[in-house]
């Protein structure tokens, strides 16, 4: 395969009063796989990799000001500037949100605005007016498919890397007797706050940027939509 092009997601989970704020940095690779060369009809299919090389944790009560500042000085730090950030917008994410645009327009959090996602049980994701309706049923649904084709990894070493594995073997899909999806942990006191960000930045990452079809030789750059930051 030949690696055609490489960008960075942050994404963001307030998590609600009681839960701690979590931030992951996620890297996308989308690799090219060659096809023959006496096809002038063939085309070339697109696949994505992605690392999650940091996760963060701020302490239970920490205020939303505050955390917006520390992530600012990582972004700053990791030369993440020109990443996508994703944050969930569901419940207290609202208010999440004021103050992460806020701390965006004063220049402290890259160049890109963060984008909101309200996570939902409905049938269908929905991107329109710079935030996104996306059903979890489909968020989990990646989750799966990147961890059974090996497509998502943990940079060696990784802070809270053992947590964010304990998460995703104890999240699953639950399906009620109406056939309305809801989602929880396997035990009431597990959370799934890493796995949720995670998530996230994957989901948004890999959807907005389409197509994953592209003619052969990959002699011009993939055009993005929605989450248009690729590097």
């Amino acid at each position: 395969m030949i690696n055609h092009e490489r960008n960075y997601t942050i994404g963001l989970d307030p998590g609600q009063v009681s839960d701690l704020f979590v931030a992951v940095f996620v890297e996308r690779v989308v690799a090219v796989t060659p096809v023959p060369a006496n096809d002038p009809n063939a085309r070339a299919q697109l696949v994505d990799f992605f690392t999650i090389g940091h996760l963060e944790r701020w302490p239970l009560g920490t205020a939303f000001p505050d955390v917006a500042r520390d992530l600012g000085a990582i972004i700053a730090a990791g030369h993440f500037q020109e990443a996508a950030i994703v944050f969930d917008g569901t419940g207290i994410g609202r208010a999440v949100g004021e103050i992460l645009f806020d701390a965006h327009r004063r220049g402290e959090l890259g160049n890109r605005r963060p984008w909101p996602v309200i996570v939902t049980g409905e049938r269908e994701a929905q991107f329109s007016h710079g935030r996104g309706h996306v059903p979890k049923v489909d968020l989990v649904g990646l989750m799966q498919a990147l961890m059974q084709t090996r497509r998502l990894r943990l940079a060696p070493g990784l802070a809270l890397g053992d947590e964010f594995l304990k998460q995703l073997v104890a999240f699953r899909v639950k399906v009620t007797a109406s056939g309305q999806e809801s989602f929880a942990a396997e035990r009431a006191r597990d959370h799934d706050d890493l796995v949720q960000a995670v998530s996230l930045a994957c989901y948004c990452r890999h959807t907005l940027s389409q197509p994953r079809r592209i003619p052969w030789p990959p002699d011009t750059p993939v055009p993005g939509k929605g989450l248009s930051n690729d590097r």
